[in-house]
């Protein structure tokens, strides 16, 4: 296979010598024409075929199709080696990096696109609501079309990005209708000062929620539907309230003008930040030297190297920028130990220590954050990023010892090890995740977290976070300006399946959905799944509009019978494909039913009323 292939001998010769299956097979795959901007194969190279088909000295060689090839080889199939493991690519690591805007667009677009279609489709299945179907398609196109193999990598010029810029602001615009749209169906107006909020996620939880104040009001305080007062906070003409929300559904809440009656579990200063989970140990200079795990009365930190340790790498791979990281970067660096502290919040809620940190002319400034009743730390960052060729990451020196360390991919996980044993151990000095990482040994490991990143190295105790880069192909000036995101660190008991990292992913990238002076029309959940390590990842109506899609998919390697619990009786529930063509019938008139799921597996389901 080649990204370019051309029809010549030296090319047929190559391929053939490469080959280590002449035992067992006569036929081989050997691709031409230019890949590379799609030109597809030359008259030069179908002459040139033409005339080396049966070349003395040459193999035989054959211009057929990629099917034909397939048909020869399957009879052999049982006998051919399996690799089974990722096809780890040993180049354009960079491209986990790269244009970090686009990256965080996209994932914000993508997680707001399944929370939009879900509020859509179940506003259509409950009030007979109109499916915003041709705004959903609009959406999803431009999302795709950014999804381009040289757009998401950050691996195109400067007019492309800004183009894309002006692409996801049109997709956060339908978006945002689309939930406004549904949502006005699926809650009444009322007083100002009620709140709905919605859960998207497939599992019940509790989190931390912002809004502005009711007009006129100087103090105020939250009550839920029981009229019990939750933890609350003012801050600069907001408030903010623990939230919980069950699986797929809504909860209400009433503000009231009255001070909160509560007490806090949070103490911060600027050396130390304290709740039920944790106690959090800072230098004079921002950086962490200790967490204290209450839950499971150890360190998590390895004691005698800061963590969250931001530090700054010399870029300059050997070619191409913007696609690659070469292992040499890790010969020049710095490590940004000093730093401003100060205490900007101590509440009911939550505790925020910000430390700011300057590297030439750029300034980072993060806010380490702490909840009441979420067990993770955050560190929410801003970036004035005005570096060339040079790249940004966070590293934590954890007590945990493993071999390997997984890490989300689409539906699912992987792990890789956390050792350069071998050639293919040490090429892996920079890998791809989704919203997590984890280091875990027996009975106990540690989460990291992050809301728009891609590219991660774990070596031995050390897990790294990879921010920001600044590469100057083709874009000279990639990256360069403000950026905001946020990673997290959550350590726990068990590996990422026991820890409920899968969850703790999902909930730092969607946050509770609120919607301000509206009231529930219908409080039942839409649908509760009886197995956590199932994920129902889309709620959505048909493409041929019969009835709701429901697609779930198993996160964390378990296999077993699930069952999925609807709010209302389905006249039909059909497992179908991924295309959504019916395959088999599990239930008729039931407001229920089952199904076995294999590890990492991926069902859909259509249900009618």
């Amino acid at each position: 296979m080649n990204y370019n292939g051309r029809y010549n001998p030296e090319t047929v010769e190559t391929i053939y010598n490469r080959f280590d299956q002449k035992n067992i097979s006569d036929d081989l795959l050997m691709t031409f024409g230019y890949g590379d901007g799609g030109g597809g194969p030359s008259y030069q190279m179908l002459e040139t075929g033409r005339r080396l088909k049966s070349f003395p000295g040459l193999q035989k060689t054959e211009i057929n199709t990629a099917a034909s090839f397939f048909d020869a080889v399957d009879p052999l199939k049982e006998k051919l080696p399996v690799w089974n493991d990722e096809m780890y690519y040993e180049f354009h690591r960079g491209t986990y990096t790269s244009q970090a805007r686009t990256k965080k667009n996209n994932r914000k677009a993508e997680l707001g696109m399944r929370q939009a279609e879900m509020l859509a489709a179940i506003a259509r299945d409950r009030h007979g609501a109109e499916y915003p179907y041709d705004k959903i398609l609009e959406a999803y196109k431009l999302i795709l079309k950014n999804q381009f193999h040289d757009i998401i990598p950050g691996s195109s010029i400067r007019a492309v990005y800004e183009d894309c810029e002006k692409d996801y602001k049109h997709v956060f615009e339908l978006i945002d209708g689309i939930e406004s749209s549904a949502s006005d169906q699926l809650t009444a107006e009322s007083e100002s000062n009620c709140i709905t909020v919605f859960n998207s996620l497939s599992w019940d939880r509790t989190d931390h929620v912002s809004l502005s104040l009711p007009q006129g009001f100087s103090d105020a305080a939250v009550v839920d539907e029981e009229g019990r007062e939750v933890p609350s906070a003012i801050r600069d003409g907001r408030i903010e309230f623990e939230a919980w929300a069950p699986a797929l559904g809504f909860s209400a809440y009433r503000i009231l003008e009255k001070p909160f009656s509560g007490e806090t579990n949070i103490s911060v200063s600027e050396a130390c930040l304290e709740n039920d989970y944790y106690r959090i140990m800072l230098d004079e200079n921002g950086n962490l030297t200790g967490i204290y795990d209450k839950r499971n009365e150890c360190e998590v930190l390895e004691q005698g190297r800061p963590s969250n340790l931001l530090q700054i790498f010399e870029d300059k791979p050997y070619c191409e920028t913007a696609w690659n990281i070469d292992l040499e970067y890790q010969n020049k660096y710095w490590n940004l130990t000093e730093g401003k502290v100060e205490v900007i919040e101590e509440s009911p809620v939550k505790g925020v220590v910000r430390v700011t940190k300057k590297f030439n002319l750029s300034e980072i400034v993060q806010d380490i954050t702490i909840y009441r009743s979420v067990p993770r730390i955050d560190f929410r960052t801003i970036v004035n990023w005005q570096e060339t060729e040079k790249m940004l990451k966070a590293a934590f020196h954890v007590n945990v010892l493993s071999s390997k360390a997984a890490y989300e991919i689409q539906f699912g996980a992987i792990e890789r090890p956390t050792h350069w044993n071998t050639s293919y151990d040490k090429a892996k000095f920079e890998v791809c995740g989704h919203k997590w990482a984890d280091l875990s040994e027996g009975g106990y490991g540690v989460s990291l977290l992050n809301d728009c990143k891609y590219g991660y190295d774990i070596k031995d105790n050390c897990m790294r976070i990879t921010l920001l880069r600044s590469p100057v192909d083709p874009d000279p000036d990639a990256d360069k300006g403000v950026h905001e995101f946020c990673y997290s660190l959550m350590p726990h008991t068990g590996d990422y399946r026991e820890g409920k990292t899968v969850h703790a992913g999902y909930e730092l990238n969607v946050p509770l959905f609120v919607l301000e002076g509206r009231r529930i029309k219908n409080e039942k959940p839409f649908a509760r799944i009886t197995r956590e390590n199932v994920i129902i990842d889309t709620i959505k109506w048909a493409e041929d509009g019969r009835g709701i899609i429901m697609r779930v998919y198993e996160a964390e390697g378990i296999r077993g019978k699930t069952g999925i619990h609807l709010s209302d009786p389905a006249a039909e529930v059909i497992e179908c494909n991924l295309m959504e063509e019916d395959e088999s019938v599990i239930g008729r008139n039931t407001s229920s039913f089952e199904f076995f799921i294999k590890p990492f597996e991926i069902k859909t389901f259509r249900v009618c009323k």
